[in-house]
C-alpha cells in the first residue's frame, strides 16, 4: 500500500468526521424524510440541469434564467430544502478548497485549467454563484 493512498485515507476520513459533512448528512436525511422536500428538491435539480444543458447548447434565455431564480425562491421557502441546499454548497466548498490545495500542492493551478469551475473556458461560470444563491 502506498503512502499516498493512506493519506488519502486519512484525508478522506477527516472529511467524513468534518462539522460540513455532519451537517450536509443531517439535512440530507431531513430532506429523505419529507416527500414535499423530496419532490420539490428533484424538480428543482431537473430545471438546474436543463438550464446548463441549454447554456452548453446555446439556447438558454434570459426567460429560463428568470424561471429558474423564481423556482430557486420558491425551493428556499422549504426551511428544509433550504437547509438541505446551504450544508451541501458548503460541504461542496470544502472539497473544491481540498482540491485546490491539492492542486496547489502539486503545482497545478486549478484556476487555469480549461474547464475547471472558474476556470479558463469554464461553460457553466455559474456553478459557484448557484450556491451561494441558497446560503
Amino acid at each position: 500500500m502506498s503512502t499516498i493512498q493512506d493519506l488519502a485515507r486519512q484525508l478522506g476520513q477527516a472529511l467524513a468526521d468534518s462539522e460540513e459533512y455532519a451537517a450536509y448528512k443531517k439535512a440530507q436525511a431531513e430532506v429523505e424524510g419529507s416527500l414535499a422536500a423530496q419532490f420539490m428538491l428533484r424538480d428543482f435539480r431537473t430545471r438546474q440541469f436543463e438550464a446548463e444543458k441549454a447554456k452548453l447548447a446555446g439556447t438558454f434565455t434570459p426567460e429560463m434564467g428568470r424561471e429558474l431564480q423564481e423556482k430557486a425562491k420558491i425551493v428556499t421557502a422549504n426551511p428544509v430544502v433550504r437547509e438541505y441546499l446551504m450544508a451541501e454548497a458548503r460541504f461542496g466548498n470544502l472539497m473544491m478548497e481540498v482540491q485546490r490545495i491539492l492542486g496547489e500542492a502539486v503545482g497545478i493551478d486549478l484556476d487555469r485549467v480549461p474547464g475547471a469551475p472558474g476556470g479558463e473556458g469554464d461553460a457553466g461560470g455559474e456553478a459557484g454563484e448557484r450556491q451561494t444563491d441558497h446560503e
